[in-house]
């Protein structure tokens, strides 16, 4: 075999063994495209040891095969457990009973937990030993098909309903069963389970003190715009670029009005983080009409003279025959006062109408001054709701605020996390990994927990951030893999 054989030779075996491996590969990597994994119950926050957790139920889908452009997916459900400290999953268990009719169908969920135990269900209960994942198998109604279930956080019991229609309390650690015929099956599941609902993203876009100091982030002329209490539909590209601002916004004085930036820095569609236990402010509340110019009262009708008494008054027939001489005696002097108090009343009552006339005027002119400044506030509202001061999450002695915004202004850019101090000054800013956040949670430590999406990574995610010191990890749910989060910048 002649060299130029040999190499023809080896190519072809090369070719071959590259498409032995590359072709499965490839493969892999198309399906890999549509992988997702998405959080669907919970999380449900276990902040009350002494190694606080967070449990979830995570859907995984898997492609299996894509044909004609159409993929066929392959859904599991797992009940997870973070250790919140440093994201480390502890444990994840697959939530794999069947329905009734056979099938690997059905959404699962978190019930809540107890010191001892979590609780999931999914076409039936799961107990899993909250320190292992170790899931319990009890005997009793437990043991047996269920139809429904509800745990009751004060109780720290379970509520099910068994096969046949019967209702039972299961102790939350021991799982002791008790038969609970007082229950109503019909209506015991009616209440949303409070230990399970996720909150809100707790947003804010512009905050207002006791005294009537704003705090607003927002592009410089769009404050300008609402310190005259003008409507503005500027550039949304222009309206990305948000600065902190500070000032004061009185629909009655708009003249007095100043709003200036604090700070350099900007925030790309930037928004405050509040508290999530403190709810936001209604605008139309903050902005109250008060005045007592409105209050003009009105004239006293002169009352005609009337004797108006029946014998029945008096203690005999004479006394009161006594008493109507003497009034018909003073009627015609009455009739003369009455007269002349009634062209008084008269004169009042001109002028009056004419008081109340400006009165109603400088209402009018007040609301639409007020309305003016709640519809200049529609646009920067639509982005999160209003707060009060005291209500914007707050970090160490120089009490950070801290700011939600993006990398740039393209939909879907990265979510960045930002302290900002007082004196507009940045700490510390950090990348989180995700294109939108959904929920936020404040833990006894003062530590943000929160959960997100990563759409280039099809996974959702879960952020610990500890405000004081700029850090944190991320969770992603796809891979199960725990990231550190470290400040990216000091700006």
């Amino acid at each position: 075999m002649t060299g130029a054989q040999r190499g023809k030779a080896v190519l072809a075996v090369g070719l071959g063994l590259a498409m032995v491996v590359g072709i499965p590969l490839l493969i892999a990597w198309m399906l890999s495209r549509h992988a997702d994994s998405r959080i669907q119950s919970g999380p449900l926050l276990l902040d009350d040891t002494e190694a606080p957790q967070m449990a979830f139920v995570l859907e995984d889908t898997r492609a299996q095969a894509v044909e004609n452009g159409l993929v066929r997916s392959r859904s599991r459900q797992y009940a997870q457990v973070v250790d919140m400290r440093d994201g480390r999953l502890l444990w994840s268990r697959r939530l794999d009973a069947e329905d009734a009719q056979g099938r690997d169908w059905g959404r699962g969920t978190l019930l809540g937990a107890s010191q001892r135990n979590l609780f999931a269900w999914r076409n039936a209960v799961y107990a899993f030993d909250r320190t292992d994942g170790r899931r319990v198998t009890p005997d009793g109604p437990l043991a047996s098909p269920v139809q429904r279930a509800h745990y009751d956080v004060q109780a720290g019991q379970l509520a099910i309903v068994d096969g046949q229609g019967r209702a039972w309390r299961v102790d939350g650690d021991t799982l002791a069963t008790t038969a609970a015929d007082e229950i109503d099956p019909a209506t015991l599941f009616d209440e949303a389970q409070p230990s399970t609902s996720a909150p809100a993203l707790a947003l804010a876009s512009a905050a207002v003190d006791a005294d009537g100091l704003w705090t607003l982030l927002a592009a410089p002329a769009e404050a300008q715009a609402l310190a005259a209490g003008r409507e503005r539909s500027g550039d949304d590209m222009l309206d990305a670029r948000r600065q902190w601002l500070r000032g004061r916004l009185d629909w009655r004085s708009p003249e007095a009005n100043r709003v200036a930036p604090v700070g350099e820095a900007v925030f790309i569609r930037g928004v405050f983080l509040r508290d999530p236990a403190r709810a936001p402010l209604d605008v139309e509340t903050v902005l109250s009409q008060v005045g007592a110019e409105d209050e003009v009262p009105t004239p006293e009708s002169p009352r005609m003279p009337h004797f108006g008494r029946e014998p029945s008054d008096f203690p005999s027939e004479a006394a009161y025959r006594q008493a109507r001489a003497r009034y018909r005696a003073q009627l015609p002097a009455a009739l003369r006062r009455f007269h002349d108090e009634q062209a008084d009343y008269r004169r009042a009552m001109a002028a009056y109408r004419e008081q109340r006339q400006q009165a109603d005027a400088r209402a009018r002119q007040a609301r639409d001054a007020r309305n003016a400044y709640i519809r200049a506030m529609r646009g920067l509202l639509r982005r999160a709701p209003l707060a009060a001061d005291d209500a914007l999450w707050t970090v160490g002695a120089r009490h950070d605020r801290l700011v939600l915004h993006a990398r740039d202004a393209a939909r879907g850019a990265p979510q960045l996390l930002s302290a900002v101090g007082e004196d507009g000054v940045v700490s510390w800013t950090l990348a989180l990994g995700v294109e939108r956040l959904d929920a936020i949670w404040r833990t006894r430590d003062g530590a943000l927990l929160a959960a997100g999406r990563s759409d280039d990574a099809r996974s959702d995610v879960l952020l610990r951030v500890d405000p004081g010191r700029g850090t944190g990890w991320r969770y992603l749910a796809r891979t199960r893999d725990t990231q550190p989060l470290a400040p990216e910048a000091t700006r």
